[in-house]
């Protein structure tokens, strides 16, 4: 019996041009399937602006 590979989510808040992102992409596609979900630009630190 065939085993069967992964789905994995890859999420990131540097943004979606982030070079790291698709660097771990590029490896996690070794393993399984991999959905990439981040913002269109950077958005580190966001949940800490004032309320």
């Amino acid at each position: 019996m065939k085993k069967k590979k992964p789905h994995i989510l890859l999420t990131n808040d540097d943004g979606i041009r982030s070079p790291g992102l698709w660097a771990v992409a590029s490896e996690l596609a070794k393993i399984g399937y991999v959905t990439v979900a981040a913002p269109r630009e950077q958005s580190t630190g966001m949940g800490r602006g004032p309320a």
